[in-house]
């Protein structure tokens, strides 16, 4: 019988994507400035951000992975909503085309308010895995 290994609860086992781990308040400053950057290149760049955030949450083997990969979904099917919708109301024939040109610059602001909600709660479950990450590799950039 194998003698069992020491293993502390809150340690993150060790990934083999560690090597991509990145600071999550980058991640939500691509989130932030991106969009702008992206303008035209990209239908949804925020889309690129939450993958991104996928991927760092299993880079840092963090322990609210399931909770992070719910706001994930959340926040593509929030893009989805905001993306789609519009289109399918007026084709539908259920909202004029100038009211929906009256509601669009207030859906974005909505819209820009869900995704930054999404970003910043995605930010705060991966800051406490991201530091204990720094502190268990400090070599590591």
């Amino acid at each position: 019988m194998a003698p069992s290994s020491y293993r502390i609860v809150d340690e993150p086992a060790p990934s083999a994507l560690g090597r991509l781990a990145m600071n999550p308040f980058w991640i939500v400053i691509a989130g932030m400035v991106g969009p702008s950057l992206l303008i035209g290149t990209i239908n949804e760049p925020q889309l690129l951000v939450l993958v991104w955030f996928g991927v760092n949450s299993f880079a840092l083997s963090s322990p609210t992975r399931r909770a992070e990969i719910v706001w994930i979904a959340g926040g593509m099917a929030i893009i989805g909503v905001f993306f789609y919708l519009p289109e399918r109301l007026w084709l539908s024939g259920r909202v004029t085309l100038d009211s929906l040109r009256a509601w669009m610059p207030y859906m974005w602001i909505l819209r820009s308010a869900v995704d930054l909600t999404v970003l910043y709660r995605l930010f705060l479950y991966q800051i406490g895995p991201y530091r204990l990450y720094r502190y268990l590799h400090p070599d590591r950039p």
